[in-house]
């Protein structure tokens, strides 16, 4: 095979790939206001949930392990939040 089919092989895959993303995932609506709309309220979400363990953890003897392991999940739900924000906001 030549170099040209092999580039046109290639270039097909990546347009059909572009279009599966568009038409059979949830693309259009990431992309919406409605999408903002959501990401921001789940991030909003999240931020809740911590702050209101950090004040329930106060009122309630919670052991060390746990605390720290619900901090951490949280932490790692926050992280991934906004990394896919910063994916959506950077993508074409």
């Amino acid at each position: 095979m030549d170099s040209s089919a092999k580039d046109a092989l290639r270039k097909m895959g990546i347009e059909l790939s572009l279009l599966y993303e568009v038409l059979h995932t949830k693309f259009p609506v990431v992309i919406s206001k409605i999408g903002y709309i959501c990401r921001g309220l789940n991030f909003g979400c999240i931020l809740g949930a911590m702050l209101s363990f950090s004040l329930v953890k106060k009122h309630y003897e919670l052991e060390a392990f746990d605390a720290c392991l619900t901090y951490r999940l949280l932490i790692g739900a926050l992280a991934l939040d906004f990394i896919s924000i910063i994916l959506l906001v950077s993508s074409d």
